[in-house]
């Protein structure tokens, strides 16, 4: 199966994985796979919190083992939400 990354920049092979695991890091948790022991992780995703990573690795397992040809890593919700600038300068409207 394809893996088509979060960031959509890298589309990796399910069975060159040795395994998939969630790392935890200061600022994120990232679904990394690991091809092998002394080679480098590949980021497949970047989550904000530890619920959102799992559920994410949840559809990929059901993806991978329904036998699925292709799974795209969604992206973050908490990352890519619009906020609202709510900032005094944003109300002015001129005069003195």
């Amino acid at each position: 199966m394809f893996i088509l990354s979060s960031s959509k920049e890298g589309i990796y092979e399910s069975d060159c994985f040795e395994r998939i695991l969630i790392i935890e890091k200061p600022d994120a948790f990232i679904v990394s796979g690991f091809i092998s022991e002394d080679k480098k992780p590949s980021t497949l995703g970047k989550y904000a919190d530890r619920k959102e990573a799992q559920e994410v690795l949840y559809e990929l397992f059901f993806a991978i083992s329904g036998g699925q040809t292709h799974f795209e890593m969604p992206d973050s919700r908490i990352f890519h939400e619009q906020w609202t600038i709510y900032d005094a300068r944003t109300k002015r409207k001129g005069g003195s």
